[in-house]
């Protein structure tokens, strides 16, 4: 159909008529938007399953570490009991070591005490000290077991504290103290 406008120029309104093209001015704003928006929307909707995979993941492993658990418990259980024993069986070898040195340091203590000297007392002071009491008919038999404790291998630093003159049972005697250091062999 043709349509003729009969009205003058200055009063004529134009009307549109579409002619199935779009305007480039609605076609730019909307090909930004699609430009723009689709790789948004989609990198949105990867997220959205990335999150969706590791929470599955999550509630997995969860229910693994919860099955674990009690092998765990069972694990830190039987360490603990190694540990004990270990310091139990390292308590024991250190006595089994241990065990035959006072046997020794009294069985050469023995050896060295002179004729007519006589121990009262004999105490081991720490790990490394002995204190030795006793009588003596003169100061020349301490002197011969201090001597004597010098020379031997177990002992070492003998020291006098103590000598005084007394009358035992109408005898003329002397009373010592000597403190000695303990060598290990």
């Amino acid at each position: 159909m043709i349509v003729i406008n009969l009205l003058p120029k200055e009063e004529r309104t134009e009307e549109h008529v579409f002619t199935g093209r779009p305007r480039a001015a609605f076609l730019l704003p909307l090909l930004a938007v699609l430009v723009l928006g689709v790789p948004l929307v989609g990198s949105y909707a990867m997220q959205q399953m990335k999150i969706k995979t590791l929470e599955r993941e999550m509630q997995i492993v969860e229910q693994e570490a919860h099955n674990l658990k009690p092998r765990l418990d069972l694990i830190d259980r039987i360490g603990a009991q190694q540990a004990a024993l270990n310091r139990q069986l390292s308590l024991v070898g250190t006595l089994n070591r241990d065990r035959v040195h006072p046997v020794r340091m009294l069985d050469e203590l023995v050896a060295q005490v002179p004729d007519q000297l006589w121990l009262t007392r004999v105490e081991q002071r720490g790990p490394a000290t002995l204190l030795m009491e006793g009588m003596a008919f003169s100061n020349l038999m301490v002197a011969d077991l201090m001597t004597r404790l010098e020379a031997s291998e177990l002992f070492a630093q003998v020291d006098l504290a103590i000598t005084e003159r007394r009358i035992e049972q109408d005898t003329k005697v002397v009373k010592f103290t000597v403190t000695t250091g303990l060598m290990r062999p």
